[in-house]
């Protein structure tokens, strides 16, 4: 037997997953491919290979500006966040895989490159220690030492 408290959030659910409601949102409604969680964010690869973050957004692991406002850990009392899946600057066709770390984010492209947004602090092999909020290329397809990117981890 279904309790009654748990039918509306069943309802609910399924209305996500379906996208019922949702047209003026971007959702996962369309399929996912991957997901990568990192400490406070979450990405998924799409179907259509775009990428689609959610989470906390106060280094911007989301890859995009929000507005809203969530409880935030530590010292900050609130952060940039978006509760629902937003799209990723730049990265909405390409992507085969992604990898979060924990406030930053990297995805491999189809053509070899990889591309990673957020604090950034070494992660990416050239020294940088900054924040990106939108993506930046790391890895092109013949890079100086002229080797095609493959795969992408992070931790």
């Amino acid at each position: 037997m279904m309790h009654s408290i748990a039918l509306p959030a069943l309802v609910l659910l399924i209305a996500l997953v379906a996208g019922v409601g949702l047209q003026a949102k971007p959702s996962l409604a369309a399929g996912v491919v991957a997901v990568s969680a990192g400490s406070e964010h979450t990405c998924a690869v799409t179907t259509a290979g775009g990428v689609k973050c959610w989470g906390l957004n106060g280094g911007g692991q989301l890859g995009a500006q929000t507005s809203e406002l969530c409880p935030g850990t530590g010292f900050s009392s609130r952060v940039p966040c978006s509760p629902i899946p937003i799209d990723v600057v730049g990265l909405d066709t390409g992507v085969v895989a992604i990898a979060a770390g924990s406030s930053h984010t990297c995805a491999l492209t189809a053509t070899g490159g990889v591309t990673c947004w957020g604090s950034i602090g070494g992660q990416t092999g050239d020294g940088a220690v900054i924040e990106l909020v939108t993506p930046e290329y790391v890895c092109e397809v013949f890079d100086e030492i002229k080797q095609e990117c493959t795969q992408i981890l992070s931790g």
